[in-house]
Parts: C-alpha cells; structure tokens; sequence
C-alpha cells in the first residue's frame, strides 16, 4: 500500500484522476489492447494535455462520449501510433497502411511481401468511438 501511495504522490493530480480510464482504454478483462504498444501509451499520457483533460471525464457518466473528449482521445491514438501531428484516424490508418506496404499508383494492386497484418494499424473511426464507449461504461462502474 506503501508503494501506491508513494506513486501517486510523485504523479500530477490530473494523471491519476485519469489512470481508471486510460487502464481500461489500454486494454483490461472487458476492454480490447492496442497491438505492440506495451508502455509507451503511459509516457504519452504523462506529457499530452489534451489526453489528460479528456480521460478522467471518460466513466463520470454513463452517457455517450462527447465529442470534444473523442476528438482528444482520437488525437492521443495518432500519438500512440507515432504521429502526433494528426488529428485524424482515418489519415493516420491510410498513411500506415502505405508505408507498411508497396502501392504503387501506376499499377492496379497492391505489393504485399509477407502478408497483411491489419493489427498493426491504428483503429478506424467507427472502431475508436466504439472502443471508447465501452470504456466510459468499464469506468463508470
């Protein structure tokens, strides 16, 4: 109990009203991960404001998500996956879905070297609003 209460001391106010949140948004019993992302989604949230303005307000309430609190959260994702400059999901997923693999615009398919692995990507928009309302409901109750 020590150790927990040493922590939370050393940790800001505003980063451990938005641990329950973020825990179940990183993946917990009831809530799907993000592939291979293991701790750096933790360093994230330590240094991006709008992530930690936008977590402790998931799991006040049973109601939908905002949309200002999802357009923070959306923008935490592009962060997750590397690109802190987007905004957009959707960009982001194109964008690596591009550099992962060859298309090429002069021919008609795409050059696959050792099979698609969709994991890898960054969800869809319709995915992530799904995601975070199943975490808003895991951290309301």
């Amino acid at each position: 109990m020590f150790v927990a209460c040493q922590l939370a001391s050393e940790l800001d106010f505003t980063v451990c009203a938005a641990l329950p949140s973020f825990h179940a948004f990183t993946g917990c019993d009831s809530t799907s991960a993000f592939v291979r992302k293991g701790k750096t989604p933790f360093k994230l949230l330590c240094k991006s404001q709008p992530a930690i303005g936008a977590f402790p307000i998931l799991g006040t309430t049973a109601n939908i998500v905002d949309e200002s609190t999802y357009l923070n959260i959306e923008q935490f994702v592009c962060s997750m996956y590397g690109k802190p400059s987007y905004l957009d999901v959707h960009k982001l997923r194109c964008e690596t879905f591009r550099s992962r693999y060859d298309c090429n615009p002069t021919q008609t398919g795409i050059r696959i070297h050792n099979g698609i692995d969709i994991s890898l990507l960054p969800p869809c928009r319709t995915a992530l609003r799904k995601h975070c309302q199943r975490v808003n409901y895991q951290a309301y109750i």
